[in-house]
């Protein structure tokens, strides 16, 4: 790829929004951030650009909930398995330290566990979803 073209690409780049792009004729890889919104999770396979979903609404005041909050950016999944029983539904009891999803960053799993014995109030993600840091994500009432 020649250098004016590399500049074009650049340029294109920089005006998209997108959050990477990966090009493997002559090997191109261009990723950054997006500053007014919510960091963009990187896209799980190569070549599929996927931005963040907004922030989920908040939890009603005064609900006796304890909000359970996305702890870095990632992909959510609600499941050990594609296709597999969800760690949790709404409904369920819960223990502290019980795992409620996974968050996929950089290829490592995360589990995300119970912060409080309770029972499962709300659900705010789907699987495959792509969350951001500090997305509420479950309520657990005790």
């Amino acid at each position: 790829m020649k250098l004016t073209e590399l500049s074009a690409l650049m340029r294109e780049f920089a005006e998209s929004g997108l959050t990477l792009l990966e090009i493997d004729g002559e090997r191109v890889r261009m990723e950054r951030t997006i500053q007014a919104a919510p960091a963009a999770a990187p896209a799980a396979p190569p070549a599929i650009v996927q931005q963040a979903a907004p922030p989920a609404a908040a939890p009603a005041e005064g609900n006796g909930a304890v909000p359970v909050r996305a702890p870095l950016v990632g992909i959510y999944y609600a499941a050990a398995s594609p296709g597999g029983e969800p760690f949790v539904r709404v409904g369920d009891r819960v223990t502290k330290g019980q795992t409620l999803c996974i968050v996929e960053a950089m290829k490592t799993m995360n589990e995300l566990a119970s912060p409080a014995d309770g029972m499962v109030t709300a659900v705010l993600a789907k699987d495959g979803d792509v969350i951001s840091f500090d997305q509420l994500l479950f309520e657990v009432t005790p």
